[in-house]
């Protein structure tokens, strides 16, 4: 039986993967703290875990087939997880945001080793339903407004990953798509609004991640406008005094400075992904929405990386870097079953009438 490592496996997201794995692979889990909620279940194993310490990392990865890393925070952890599968010849699936990583790093994983990134919700799924629209819903794909958040409980490692996929080495602030190129977009991000789908007035902040840029520029989309949206301006605020920080010190100086609280959280989590799309089908104008609506994302996130591990443990890909998008079956959210009852994912058309 194939042998998965998972690093963080007692997090939210590193349950959700380990308890899908343990079905149908031994799965060997690791963290500091041993991870009482999974020490039942059948295939698992844990292992004490310090992802800092080099040789203890490698002793891990060893004899595994895939290496999978949902610990944080990014910007602290880079490439170690990615570097050690890659020493030890496993196959290497990223369930954050991408790797934070320069030109040469990128580079050197994509010639040695065989990486899945962007294997969750965002990037992930984003990246999935975007494509869906572009090659199958549409023949034509003309303009398309997106909107992504809502209100999640936060965890000081997710903040800091949050504000650090702003920066430049994996998205642009600030930025929409028009005619093949990325632009700037300057909008009130004080001020709350509605958007389709969501019931509630939120901030919303324009934002193009790598994973999208990477889409649009092998598309025909004319003009593409991507929003992060949130119902209060916690996370926004914290965005703003995170950008000046960083003008006067290292990236990583700045995120260390940062004051995060975890005191304002919200009372009902949501979280909501809309893709509104206008173009061509069948010779008629139509509109296309498709409109995903959870209560956390935590529970798609781990499903999405258990399923790109169960992917690169079947296929023999060469040497590279791949989206977790470029894996995924189409259909994946057509497919997916939601455990809670108030989850939903669906696709709508409306012929645009002259």
């Amino acid at each position: 039986m194939e042998q998965i490592a998972v690093v963080g496996c007692g997090g939210m997201i590193g349950e959700v993967i380990c308890k899908n794995l343990c079905e149908d692979f031994i799965v060997k889990g690791g963290q500091r703290r041993e991870p009482t909620a999974l020490l039942s279940l059948n295939n698992f194993n844990y292992h004490f875990l310090d992802i800092f310490d080099w040789e203890n990392l490698i002793a891990f990865c060893t004899d595994c087939t895939v290496v999978i890393n949902c610990a944080g925070p990014e910007f602290v952890i880079k490439d170690r997880v990615a570097q050690a599968a890659m020493k030890v010849g496993a196959k290497y699936v990223d369930a954050s945001n991408a790797l934070l990583l320069n030109q040469e790093q990128k580079l050197e994983l994509k010639a040695n080793g065989v990486n899945y990134i962007g294997a969750g919700f965002c990037p992930g799924i984003t990246g999935l339903l975007l494509k869906r629209v572009i090659n199958h819903l549409l023949d034509e794909t003309k303009y398309v407004n997106c909107y992504i958040g809502g209100a999640e409980h936060y965890t000081k490692t997710s903040i800091s990953d949050i504000l650090m996929s702003g920066h430049s080495v994996i998205g642009k602030t600030d930025s929409y798509w028009s005619d093949h190129c990325v632009k700037t977009e300057n909008i009130n991000m004080m001020q709350k609004e509605f958007v389709p789908e969501v019931d509630v007035p939120v901030y919303k902040k324009p934002y193009l991640s790598q994973e999208i840029i990477d889409i649009l520029e092998v598309s025909s989309v004319q003009e593409l406008h991507w929003y992060n949206i949130a119902a209060d301006d916690y996370i926004f605020r914290l965005a703003m005094q995170f950008y000046q920080m960083q003008l006067e010190s290292s990236v990583e100086e700045a995120m260390k400075k940062l004051d995060i609280s975890l005191e304002e959280q919200p009372k009902e989590e949501w979280i909501a992904l809309v893709i509104d799309a206008t173009g061509v089908k069948d010779g008629k104008n139509v509109r296309c929405r498709l409109n995903l609506q959870m209560e956390t994302s935590s529970e798609l996130t781990g499903t999405v990386a258990a399923e790109i591990a169960r992917q690169a443990v079947s296929s023999n890909r060469p040497n590279g870097t791949y989206w977790a998008y470029e894996v995924l079956p189409i259909d994946f959210m057509n497919q997916y079953v939601f455990s809670n009852k108030h989850d939903l994912y669906e696709e709508k058309y409306v012929e645009i009438k002259k």
